[in-house]
């Protein structure tokens, strides 16, 4: 991936290819070491350590 510089501006508009390339590899990484990301960030988002690094962000 191409750096950006400060105040540069990437292009939203992307052809379809790129919209196959994208769900192909998302479909390919939904998992991580066997297990689905949505029950991960379940796990995660109830974790103590999480809670607490949320709460000094605000």
């Amino acid at each position: 991936m191409p750096e950006l510089e400060t105040g540069q501006s990437t292009s939203k508009n992307l052809s379809a290819a790129q919209h196959h390339i994208f769900a192909e590899m998302f479909h390919k990484d939904r998992f991580v070491d066997g297990i689905p990301l949505d029950e991960l960030s379940k796990h995660v988002r109830k974790s103590k350590s999480y809670k607490k690094s949320t709460k000094r962000m605000k």
